[in-house]
């Protein structure tokens, strides 16, 4: 029971952390600097955090679960999106300075995620 409480305080506590947190930017912050992938990545990430914001109010186990993976999995695939457009055609450096800060914020969501996915499991 305990640990079912810790759980489910930690994973509020993560979700609420996540999206204040880290703003991630947008096209008009950066312009025509702007990754060409980042409004892709963009509603990819929109849709974790939806998936996120249903893991909170899931009532079982087995579909928090299923709602954690589904999050991980786009915000992997976010990522991907970004990664292939470095490793493709990088362009100028402001554009590869904006790819490398997103790609490093989403790397931290995921250490986040998937430690979150480690704790429900154990």
């Amino acid at each position: 029971m305990n640990r079912w409480l810790l759980a489910c305080a930690l994973v509020v506590g993560f979700v609420g952390c996540a999206a204040q947190e880290d703003v991630p930017l947008t096209n008009d912050q950066v312009g025509e600097h702007a990754p060409r992938s980042l409004q892709r990545a963009r509603f990819l990430e929109r849709q974790a955090l939806t998936d996120l914001a249903s893991y909170k109010r899931a009532a079982t186990a087995y579909r928090r679960s299923e709602l954690l993976e589904s999050a991980i999995g786009y915000y992997l695939e976010a990522r991907d999106v970004l990664k292939d457009e470095l490793a493709m055609s990088p362009g100028p450096r402001l554009r590869r300075e904006y790819l490398d800060q997103e790609l490093l914020r989403l790397e931290g969501v995921l250490d986040l995620l998937v430690r979150r996915r480690e704790l429900t499991v154990n």
